[in-house]
């Protein structure tokens, strides 16, 4: 449920970082995102929160570190 929390941010807020090391940017339902919910934006990915979508992402872009 904590993605609802965080859904009062816009895009433009840096919300943190995934395990992967990607970004992971506020709500933005108007960018089309990947099935993980990024999206390339000016040669560097991101994720984005998105409506309808539980969790703050849907899957790991890339390679998440091991804790």
């Amino acid at each position: 449920d904590e993605d609802k929390i965080y859904k009062i941010f816009a895009s433009e807020t840096l919300l943190g970082y995934a395990l992967d090391g990607f970004p992971i940017y506020g709500l933005d339902n108007n960018t089309a995102t990947d099935s993980c919910g990024g999206a390339s934006v000016l040669g560097s990915y991101r994720y984005y929160l998105k409506d309808g979508r539980e969790g703050l992402i849907g899957c790991f872009s890339g390679s998440p570190i091991s804790l």
